[in-house]
């Protein structure tokens, strides 16, 4: 574990500090500043680290500051909005030097990294006198950041001071796992309209571009989606029920998994849709030629138990419907243009909208 404070320098001073401490598990995570030198500093060496490791995710850059550790220790945010800062630190010789790529490639540098690319960085390049953010100049001789001109006829061995470039988290290979995902929202629908669950919508954050993979108890892969350029993914699985836990991992282009973030199902949530009422039928039991009850019949969701309520939400009458849903409510009878509520409730609890009934009154000769 180290403590390593990043200062944040413009052409004349610095203008903030951030602390960062290795291997706990928190990355420090900053809003990049336009045109500064992130200046690293290890406060057990009074120099900067030697080496470290470089991610560029989405427009977020990732650094590894202790390579003995497995997650990012700091997190620029939006650093490649505008990347015109550079990773600076203090060396054995007493000069600053720039992070610059193992490879010595101009393409692996700190501003050039294109999404998902992972280098190793180690201070090479031309000495600097001081740590201050400098542009660049026409005198340069070509369109460049001043901090890529010390590439120039560095070799791939040559680039780092002091042997800091042999580390074996070099550039080559992306070996540092993605954070577990943030699960933010589970939602069941109902795709054919019958009123129960046929998928689980399981959406939240991740690493940009990571595949995002949610496994069954039993490790079978159920469900996968891309996280799109700013982290967003959505995985469609078949209807989670009640009480059911998956594991939902991010895996990054270079084939490292995430720890998993276990999601647990609700079961059925959805409520049927209002019955249908089909027809509405007085019967004379005793035959005196009035109505004694009223039949309220039609189709529901298999198994739900209709209610049929009065105007002021007394329950007068219930029925289950059967496995193909149809139902059948005896009520008192209703009066003329008397009005009552037809419901479904299926066997999860959830109560469907109502669907009015009216009385017809007396129409039995």
């Amino acid at each position: 574990m180290k403590t390593v404070i990043v200062k944040v320098n413009n052409a004349t001073q610095t203008i903030a500090e951030h602390t960062v401490v290795t291997q706990d598990g928190k990355p420090t995570v900053i809003k990049a500043v336009q045109k500064v030198n992130y200046e690293l500093f290890d406060t057990a060496t009074g120099k900067a680290p030697q080496h470290i490791v470089t991610k560029r995710v989405g427009k977020d850059l990732h650094v590894l500051v202790d390579e003995e550790g497995q997650e990012s220790d700091l997190i620029i945010e939006g650093f490649y909005n505008d990347p015109d800062s550079a990773l600076i630190g203090l060396a054995e010789d007493g000069a600053y030097y720039y992070y610059v790529p193992d490879s010595g490639e101009i393409a692996h540098f700190v501003t050039e990294l294109s999404s998902g690319d992972v280098t190793g960085q180690a201070l090479g390049g031309q000495a600097q006198s001081n740590p201050w953010w400098v542009g660049a100049s026409e005198s340069d001789g070509f369109n460049a950041l001043p901090w890529l001109m010390g590439l120039a006829g560095l070799g791939i061995a040559g680039a780092a001071l002091g042997g800091g470039s042999s580390s074996s988290k070099g550039s080559d290979k992306d070996t540092t796992a993605p954070n577990a995902p943030k699960v933010e929202d589970v939602t069941n629908i109902d795709e054919d309209g019958d009123g129960t669950p046929d998928k689980t919508v399981i959406s939240g954050k991740t690493e940009p571009g990571a595949e995002v993979i949610v496994k069954d108890k039993d490790g079978n892969v159920i469900g996968k989606d891309k996280a799109d350029e700013d982290g967003n993914y959505e995985v469609k699985v078949p209807a989670l029920d009640k009480d059911e836990v998956v594991d939902v991992t991010a895996k990054d282009e270079a084939g490292n998994e995430s720890d998993p973030t276990e999601v647990v199902g609700t079961g059925d949530d959805i409520a049927p849709n209002p019955p249908t009422v089909e027809d509405v039928t007085n019967i004379d039991e005793d035959g005196d030629g009035k109505p004694d009850d009223t039949i309220i019949s039609g189709k529901t969701e298999p198994g739900a138990e209709v209610i049929v309520k009065d105007k002021d939400g007394n329950v007068i009458g219930k029925d289950k419907a059967d496995e193909d849903g149809n139902y059948e409510v005896k009520v008192p009878a209703l009066d003329k243009d008397e009005v009552v509520d037809v419901t479904a409730k299926d066997e999860a609890g959830n109560e469907s909208d109502p669907t009015e009934v009216v009385g017809t009154g007396d129409d039995i000769a």
